[in-house]
């Protein structure tokens, strides 16, 4: 279920970004890698600049708000998200207690993503 936290924040990312867009593929998923990867690096004590991993977000995120058609909700809500359970899955104190309290954390981040978004689809924000 922690996996899921990624595609979840996709999801809430499109609703609050274009709720009235249509959108296909698992590109706010991989977005959510590029955030896990990024919060995973930074808790290890590597440095993201060096390790190419800001660079490789930066290039994305350009071409996701330069392509026309691409959703850029679902990409920076993905991101978001993956940030966010990577940083619980990889954070010292939760993973000395047996990593349960990530997991659990990343789980109710997931059902809250998925909550919001059911709630942003009956109640769409307004400009």
């Amino acid at each position: 279920m922690a996996s899921c936290t990624p595609m979840l924040a996709g999801s809430l990312g499109v609703m609050l970004l274009s709720p009235g867009s249509l959108t296909v593929g698992a590109s706010g998923a991989i977005f959510g890698l590029l955030g896990a990867m990024l919060a995973g690096q930074r808790a290890a004590g590597i440095s993201a600049r060096s390790s190419g991993i800001v660079g490789l977000i930066v290039v994305n995120l350009v071409f996701t708000v330069a392509v026309p058609g691409i959703s850029i909700g679902g990409h920076l809500g993905g991101l978001a998200g993956g940030f966010l359970a990577g940083s619980l899955l990889f954070n010292r104190r939760f993973r000395q207690q047996g990593g349960l309290a990530g997991i659990a954390l990343c789980v109710a981040l997931a059902a809250a993503c998925f909550a919001a978004s059911l709630w942003l689809a009956a109640h769409p924000l307004r400009p």
